[in-house]
């Protein structure tokens, strides 16, 4: 009984010291990765979207504080065996780890982030549409199919449409690089540049799309909205399936929009 209670004490009073340096050491590098983070998001936000950086800086804050919290637990033993005048160049040390630890996890994810389909999935959550739409309209006595493939690899959302008749025949194709997801509103906003091959100049347009999906999905699957042209004002009503996470040929997309969307 009496080594019981005497190991019983030893071990409460090694956790004591252990959770009050931790704490405190933790709390100042916790303020020091938040300015960071804010430094970090304040650079980045001009190379990516902004919830990304916000996603991504909050995972690796929080993996940083947990990792530099065990390794204080560990190194408590020798930290309370090291001098005074040693320890300032020990918490001086530790803040330049962290920063160093904070920014190889930043661009570990950022790295994995571009690479893993499930990670950006799993990171951007309702925001996630990256893959393959296709959609169809009617136009001049003709069916268009419309297929875009939105890519969120890089941080950014970039958008690669095309348009084309039954036959195949390409009618148009456009890029766009400035897209708005609003998550209350359930709504894909975007301005593209189209190049129709029936017409000499560059189109300028805007997309309207609400964000649909059934009750059990996670994400969206369906758009539902309309591109205006800027110029005639003309708007061509659309709806778009989601068909793949993936980028899909022009083949089988005009494949899938016979088969399901029932055009002919």
């Amino acid at each position: 009984m009496v080594v019981a209670r005497l190991v019983l004490r030893r071990i409460l009073h090694y956790l004591k010291l252990s959770y009050i340096l931790a704490f405190s050491y933790g709390y100042c590098f916790f303020v020091f990765l938040d300015i960071i983070g804010e430094l970090f998001w304040f650079f980045a936000k001009y190379c990516f979207d902004f919830m990304l950086v916000y996603r991504l800086t909050n995972y690796a804050s929080g993996l940083t504080v947990g990792i530099m919290f065990l390794c204080i637990i560990w190194l408590q033993p020798i930290i309370n065996d090291v001098s005074r005048g040693y320890r300032f160049w020990g918490v001086l040390s530790g803040v330049f780890l962290t920063y160093g630890l904070y920014r190889g996890i930043m661009l570990f994810l950022l790295f994995f982030y571009k690479k893993n389909l499930f990670l950006r999935k799993f990171v951007l959550g309702e925001m996630f549409v990256e893959g393959t739409w296709v959609g169809c309209y009617w136009k001049l006595d003709s069916w268009v199919i419309t297929k875009e493939f939105i890519d969120q690899s890089t941080g950014e959302i970039i958008i690669y449409g095309r348009e084309f008749y039954l036959d195949g025949a390409t009618r148009a194709s456009w890029v766009s690089d400035t897209v708005s997801i609003d998550l209350i509103k359930k709504q894909i906003t975007y301005a593209y540049k189209c190049r129709v091959f029936a017409r000499k100049n560059l189109q300028e347009g805007l997309g309207v799309f609400d964000m649909l999906k059934d009750q059990r999905e996670k994400y969206a699957s369906m758009f539902d909205g309309y591109s205006v042209d800027l110029i005639d004002g003309d708007r061509d009503q659309n709806k778009e399936y989601k068909v793949s996470d993936r980028n899909i040929s022009d083949k089988a997309a005009l494949d899938y929009a016979k088969d399901y969307l029932s055009i002919s």
